[in-house]
């Protein structure tokens, strides 16, 4: 339950920075900061994740997607 209402305080300072303060508790995702992926960059998380697909079509003998250059970074 504090996690959810803590959420719901981000998501409410959000969208109005001015009128809605946040408290130090609630400036992290107590839950989200114990994974794996937290702090990441979604760019390094995209990357990463279309890296492991195309190692699995490879090792299963398919031939990987063409990238367009100009979607990646």
């Amino acid at each position: 339950m504090d996690v959810a209402q803590s959420r719901k305080r981000r998501l409410a300072h959000r969208q109005n920075p001015k009128g809605v303060t946040l408290a130090h508790g609630d400036e992290i995702d107590s839950e989200d900061s114990r994974t794996d992926l937290f702090g990441m960059d979604a760019n390094q998380i995209l990357h990463e994740k279309e890296a492991e697909a195309d190692l699995a079509m490879i090792n299963s003998g398919i031939k990987p997607r063409r990238k367009n250059s100009s979607s990646t970074r």
